[in-house]
């Protein structure tokens, strides 16, 4: 809305109009991509009703990933003893 109302009509050059709105453009998608990479860490997919996962969740998750991820390259891994409870299968 602020660009539309003050940005567009005004007198400047029609150069830096366009690189206003590139740069506000830039700045939404930055934001946007931040935010949603971090909540795809979190395990969010945007479903209504859904929370973030623990910080258990979360930990089993990353371990999980780390095995899978030496396992393709070729290696084994031991997981070091832990208190993280739940089901760490792929």
């Amino acid at each position: 809305g602020f660009i539309e109302a003050w940005v567009t009509p005004s007198g400047l050059p029609t150069l830096a109009r366009v690189g206003i709105g590139a740069a506000v453009e830039v700045a939404f998608l930055s934001y946007v991509i931040g935010l949603g990479r971090a909540a795809a860490a979190q395990g969010l997919t945007g479903l209504l009703g859904e929370s973030p996962r623990t910080w258990d969740e979360d930990a089993a998750a990353r371990k999980s990933f780390d095995a899978r991820r030496a396992a393709r390259a070729g290696r084994t891994t031991t997981l070091a003893t832990s208190n993280v409870t739940g089901d760490l299968s792929p």
